[in-house]
């Protein structure tokens, strides 16, 4: 009985970790996009981005990602979003693709937009 629980416990990390992988866009497409010279957008609270952010992000926090979306500017323009795991920023990219922000991206969590920066 044990071993089963343990299997399941296991089947359902890998599957949290797939699923968070989902909707995230490769270090290719995010450098494709920094290169464009992309809005870079921190969706992670205030704290977190004084606590350390990607070189000239943008703090808006995914809880006011709707109300500010003027700051955004043009909805054609590129966007990358990230938050610290890839959950806010994929949800943020979600909100911005149904606002008519087509070029919008979610690069995952702030390690991971700093190594594809690199």
């Amino acid at each position: 009985m044990n071993m089963w629980l343990v299997i399941g416990a296991g089947t359902l990390i890998v599957l949290f970790f797939l699923w968070n992988r989902l909707g995230r866009a490769s270090a290719a497409k995010v450098k494709e996009h920094l290169d464009r010279a992309a809005l870079v957008v921190d969706v992670r609270t205030p704290q977190e981005f004084r606590g350390g952010h990607f070189p000239g992000a943008m703090n808006l926090p995914l809880d006011s990602l709707q109300n500010g979306l003027r700051k955004l500017g043009q909805k054609d323009r590129p966007i990358v979003v990230y938050c610290a795991s890839g959950m806010r920023s994929r949800m943020a990219r979600r909100i911005l693709h149904s606002n008519g922000y087509i070029n919008a991206i979610n690069a995952g969590g702030l390690h991971a937009m700093m190594r594809h920066a690199q």
